[in-house]
């Protein structure tokens, strides 16, 4: 049941890169044109071989899914999906690894590792007008989930934790689910990021069920949302959403 978590886990993180391939195809020609920084990748470039005239160029510096960080690049060939799967899986297999391979309504994703190896490499394959879009990612399959990276108030647990680094900003997206009243988050809050400027979007007065507010100082910006679900006074609930930038 792990393994199969973990399958499902990396095709939903290269689903979602490959749903973003409409405007991949303009961010290969910028970074083609910019050859004083030609793109590079501290490991997907030797655990996924380049595919025949095509070129992997990054989607940040690193993603998050889950506190676990992967590298990840989409290239572009007019090639067919099943060519492009072909060929990874056929290249894997050769090399000893245990290979999976699936297709779903959106393509198709092969994803290879080995006990002995701490990389687990993988790529989603799908048709995107005229172009079939090859999103790559590599993951340390040694190293373990990292906790969510921003203050977490007492009686919450995470529910999700994403997030990105990219030209030194790490970005996070953490959904939590308290059992807390409104104005304790908010108090939480208000004393973790004190010392920056605080706006109130929404209120978060007796009366209100929601907050929507902001935090901002010299290296950060946050951005929360509360809501109040029903619940009794005995078993308050609340639901949290924070993006968290912050330069590195």
């Amino acid at each position: 049941m792990r393994r199969l978590l973990a399958l499902i886990a990396i095709g939903a993180v290269l689903v979602a890169g490959a749903a973003v391939a409409g405007v991949l195809a303009a961010r290969r020609e910028v970074a083609k044109a910019r050859a004083d920084e030609a793109p590079t990748f501290a490991n997907l470039s030797r655990l996924v071989p380049a595919y025949p005239g095509a070129r992997f160029f990054p989607m940040g510096e690193a993603l998050r899914t889950a506190g676990v960080w992967r590298e990840m690049g989409y290239a572009l060939t007019e090639d067919s999906v099943r060519q492009v799967a072909d060929r990874y899986e056929g290249i894997w297999r050769s090399q000893g690894y245990a290979v999976e391979r699936r297709g779903t309504g959106a393509g198709e994703w092969v994803m290879a590792q080995d006990l002995k190896d701490p990389w687990a490499r993988a790529v989603f394959v799908s048709q995107v007008g005229g172009e079939t879009v090859i999103v790559a990612s590599v993951r340390d399959l040694w190293r373990a989930p990292e906790p969510a990276p921003v203050p977490v108030p007492p009686d919450c647990e995470v529910v999700s934790d994403d997030g990105a680094r990219d030209h030194g900003v790490a970005t996070s997206q953490v959904l939590l689910s308290c059992r807390a009243h409104l104005d304790e988050i908010v108090r939480y809050y208000d004393t973790a990021l004190a010392g920056g400027v605080r706006r109130e979007h929404l209120g978060a007065n007796a009366g209100d069920r929601q907050a929507y507010l902001t935090y901002a100082d010299a290296r950060r910006q946050v951005t929360l949302l509360a809501t109040e679900s029903d619940a009794t006074p005995e078993t308050p609930r609340v639901s949290v959403s924070i993006t968290w930038q912050e330069e590195r």
